[in-house]
């Protein structure tokens, strides 16, 4: 199967907000709002999905709420990209209601991590799209004071050109303080020098990456652009 690689996001794009997993958004809409707000300052225009901030036990939402979401993201043309809130625990019960093809079909960045593994796995898989294990809605972009440096260049480095991401190197800070949601996270939180990775275990090893780290993108007639969003 032929991967599908999707178009890199632009200013002025659209950007569909989802919660596959956990109903925090319905706790924190504070946090979800500053978020919103982030990618605005970015340059995107953002749409709420219909049950992003639900709440039904401990999923935000039905198995069928959350599934419709996804489904409408991918379907609706002017959606350029999707991004999740958060993680959680339970993306898996999705796997087996997605329509693939239709996913397949409308190629489209599509991120978030932790709990949301399962979506890119079974996506990568089942609909063979690229997707980006990167930055969510409440955690990064909702910090106070925006997305911290390193990781809004990760982000538009990533899925908002069409140049080679190149290596990847360590974040020059590390934060360890919790503030928390709501109620606490009115300033940016303090952050320490990152000393950088250090071997566990010393040695050589030879594998295959999963991912392609140098994407060609799914529009090859459309004149590449260096401009980043």
């Amino acid at each position: 199967m032929q991967l599908i690689r999707p178009p890199r996001l632009q200013p002025g794009d659209l950007i569909g907000i989802v919660s596959p997993s956990s109903p925090v958004a319905h706790v924190v809409p504070r946090r979800l709002k500053r978020g919103m707000a982030e990618l605005e300052r970015l340059g995107f225009r953002v749409r709420l999905g219909r049950h992003a901030t639900a709440k039904h036990g401990h999923t935000a939402g039905t198995i069928a709420d959350r599934v419709a979401d996804l489904h409408e993201m991918f379907a609706d043309p002017e959606v350029k990209g999707i991004i999740t809130t958060i993680g959680g625990y339970n993306s898996n019960q999705l796997l087996d209601q997605l329509d693939y093809d239709l996913i397949a079909a409308n190629p489209k960045v599509f991120m978030g991590y932790s709990d949301i593994t399962a979506l890119h796995m079974g996506i990568h898989v089942r609909a063979g799209l690229f997707t980006f294990l990167g930055p969510a809605v409440l955690p990064q972009f909702g910090e106070a004071g925006g997305l911290m440096p390193y990781i809004r260049q990760s982000f538009q480095r990533t899925v908002c050109t069409t140049s080679p991401v190149g290596e990847l190197e360590p974040s020059p800070e590390t934060v360890a303080e919790t503030l928390r949601w709501d109620e606490e996270d009115d300033r940016p939180r303090r952050t320490t020098r990152n000393p950088g990775p250090r071997p566990l275990r010393s040695g050589v090893a030879r594998g295959r990456w999963w991912a392609a780290f140098r994407p060609r993108w799914a529009s090859p007639r459309r004149t590449p652009s260096k401009r980043s969003c």
